[in-house]
């Protein structure tokens, strides 16, 4: 009766040895697996960011893309701001990008207008540091959108906006 108590053991001892390795096997493809992920993950966005820094400062714009007028009041209430402002892009397909994300790119060009007294608007728009902190401030906002959009293994979307023009500018 021994000899049958012990066979069993052996047995029962067999199956438990199975499912130990089984489990452990499982778990190991599941880290592996996470690893892989984050991995791929990590090299999409290094990617991303290589394609989007060799669009050089100064390129050329490929498109471009007019938004309505802006009409503000200046910060210190001594008058208004008037701007018509075209936006020069990297590539013809970013166009989409700008119409999808029209709300907060109009509301950031507000923002930067509104903070300026009429003589601080006409010395920026004069030296184009208004320009380049409209350009600066839509990247990034684009950047951040386009990133947030695309999902788990998305690249994002390349392009940016390589110019602002103003086509027609008035601060009094």
């Amino acid at each position: 009766m021994a000899d049958e108590e012990k066979g069993k053991e052996g047995k029962g001892g067999g199956l438990n040895k199975f499912l130990i390795i089984g489990i452990v096997a499982l778990l190991l493809i599941l880290v592996l697996g996470g690893i892989s992920i984050f991995v791929s993950e990590t090299l999409w966005k290094q990617k991303e960011n290589v394609d989007n820094s060799q669009l050089d400062e100064n390129m050329p714009a490929k498109a471009s893309f007019d938004l309505d007028e802006f009409l503000v009041s200046a910060r210190d209430g001594s008058g208004i701001i008037k701007a018509k402002v075209q936006l020069g892009l990297s590539d013809e397909k970013y166009g989409e990008v700008i119409g999808k994300h029209l709300g907060p790119i109009r509301d950031q060009i507000g923002r930067i207008l509104v903070q300026k007294t009429v003589e601080e608007a006409n010395l920026s728009y004069a030296d184009g540091s208004l320009q380049n902190t409209i350009k600066q401030k839509l990247n990034d906002i684009l950047k951040k959108a386009t990133t947030a959009e695309g999902g788990f293994f998305s690249k994002g979307t390349k392009g940016k906006i390589v110019s602002v023009n103003f086509t027609n500018f008035y601060a009094r």
